[in-house]
């Protein structure tokens, strides 16, 4: 588990979150789930995510509730 703090909410904090979670999973796809927040959407986020080539954001999750 990785932890890094910020005392904004800007795009660029977030690219560095990315950047250490790239870096420290170096060679393993990855995964984060993210709120629909203008940040996990702007396009800085979305050209680092693409050319990192094995980072997934996932935006929305669907929860299926079956009984028995």
């Amino acid at each position: 588990m990785l932890h890094q703090t910020s005392s904004s909410c800007k795009q660029e904090d977030f690219l560095s979150f990315l950047q250490l979670v790239a870096n420290h999973y170096k060679d393993q796809p990855i995964a984060i789930v993210v709120d629909n927040a203008k940040i996990h959407r702007s396009q800085l986020i979305q050209d680092f995510v693409t050319k990192n080539g094995r980072m997934l954001l996932i935006d929305s999750l669907l929860f299926i509730c079956r009984d028995g």
